[in-house]
């Protein structure tokens, strides 16, 4: 949850100063969530690699899984970029790709974890990637879609919210 909310790391600080957080759509989230997994999946692997055993699930399988994601990062680069434009409340720069933003992404989230995990939240994250492991990548971006509205719903502020398109 923490690492899609590091995609509002983008966001300027007029927008987080603002009274209402701006909004996403279901999709725009979704697409945002499967443009960033890979790089939360390498960064939390990474992070935990000296403190789980060589079998465990986020150092082999959740590795293959974001594989598979990233192979089909493009499908979602389009909806993500303008995404992260709007919640930045500035225009991205001319010829910013996906991959050129997903490496800095990449960047930020890893620098994130690196300050955020401790190593005894390892365990617990693998074993939260091996409970979902059976979840395709949409299914799993779905999930985490409803905990961030119910994390909304219970009063938590994040920098941006998931709101009906009609909102945008």
């Amino acid at each position: 949850m923490k690492s899609i909310i590091a995609l509002a790391l983008v966001a300027n600080a007029t927008t987080a100063a603002a009274a209402e957080p701006p909004c996403v759509t279901d999709a725009e989230f979704k697409s945002m969530a499967l443009f960033v997994l890979p790089s939360v999946v390498y960064g939390a692997a990474d992070r935990c690699a000296a403190h789980l055993p060589s079998d465990a699930y986020l150092l082999n399988g959740a590795r293959r899984m974001a594989d598979g994601v990233a192979r089909d990062r493009a499908r979602h680069e389009p909806t993500a970029v303008a995404a992260l434009a709007r919640l930045s409340g500035t225009k991205l720069p001319k010829g910013v790709s996906g991959e050129t933003l997903g490496s800095m992404l990449n960047d930020m989230l890893r620098a994130q974890l690196v300050t955020k995990v401790t190593p005894g939240d390892c365990s617990r994250i693998d074993e939260v990637a091996s409970l979902l492991a059976p979840l395709p990548a949409e299914n799993l971006v779905g999930l985490l879609g409803v905990l961030f509205r119910e994390g909304m719903r219970r009063g938590k502020k994040p920098p941006f919210q998931i709101c009906a398109a009609q909102e945008i």
